[in-house]
């Protein structure tokens, strides 16, 4: 059960999806960012933080949001490697805490809004610690894999294994971030992928799939999670070309227009393969 075989097809969505990403990650690796715009993607970040959360958080909450973020920015820029310990410790910075988090030691689960209904069930405790290692093993046997898709698997695997009794979310959206930013797909900083699950919460859990009663063991340790993989990476290409946009009208003279043509670029240019 501790090895991660994520199910999932290579659609030709996924392809498109993975072209659109390609064409504006090329174009960003030449060009030059305003540190204004980078503030402006910032404040859009807290902003979809808080719609996130569904509810408005204490200033700590968000405090410890931008500080396990910012943590997360140096790890990446050090090229740690993702570990369990390193996912433990993000945990605990979201928390407010020192040292790493200590998984969850009893069962939990995802209710509907009036606490009646269990819509997900998740692994037991005892399986929580091989499931993550797991993860962490697969992560980094994954060379040559398109980086979109291995931070699509690493969000849905850790809101699957829900480690903690909460800040699974919050956690899963700041690996994924951890993972782009590793493989040089955060737009320098400027990509932000919480608005693209912010302006439809609905879809972002239903494509998840927490939103329907479903056991770890029954449906989801060997579901197939190609609809989830379409899903984020349809969002990844729209927030990569709005940003793009929005970054050509604010180039710097000497940068001069984003290079870069759509004929001929492929998602699995750069030896980087989509099985």
């Amino acid at each position: 059960m501790a090895a991660l075989h994520p199910l999932y097809n290579i659609t030709p969505q996924i392809v498109h999806e993975l072209q659109r990403i390609e064409v504006v990650r090329l174009e960003f690796q030449s060009k030059e960012v305003l540190q204004a715009e980078k503030t402006k993607a910032d404040h859009r970040r807290m902003q979809y933080f808080q719609l996130l959360e569904d509810t408005n958080p204490i200033q700590k909450e968000l405090h410890n949001y931008l500080t396990a973020r910012k943590q997360l920015k140096k790890w990446a820029g050090e090229k740690r490697a993702i570990s369990a310990h390193l996912i433990q410790s993000v945990h605990a910075l979201l928390s407010g805490k020192k040292g790493p988090s200590r998984y969850r030691q009893g069962q939990n689960a995802v209710f509907d809004a009036e606490l009646k209904h269990i819509y997900y069930l998740p692994p037991k405790a005892e399986d929580v610690p091989a499931l993550m290692n797991g993860l962490v093993r697969w992560v980094k046997a994954s060379n040559g894999l398109a980086c979109p898709l291995v931070a699509a698997v690493v969000h849905f695997e850790i809101n699957s294994i829900h480690p903690y009794y909460d800040g699974n979310g919050r956690t899963a959206r700041l690996m994924t971030e951890f993972i782009l930013m590793q493989g040089g797909y955060d737009l320098q900083g400027l990509c932000c992928l919480e608005e693209y699950y912010a302006k439809d919460l609905e879809r972002y859990y239903e494509a998840l799939s927490l939103s329907k009663g479903k056991n770890y063991y029954t449906t989801r340790a060997k579901g197939d999670i190609t609809s989830w993989i379409e899903y984020f990476c349809e969002g990844m290409a729209l927030v990569f070309e709005t940003t793009g946009a929005k970054i050509r009208e604010t180039a710097l003279p000497h940068g001069g227009r984003i290079g870069g043509k759509k004929n001929g670029v492929i998602a699995y240019g750069n030896g980087i393969s989509l099985i």
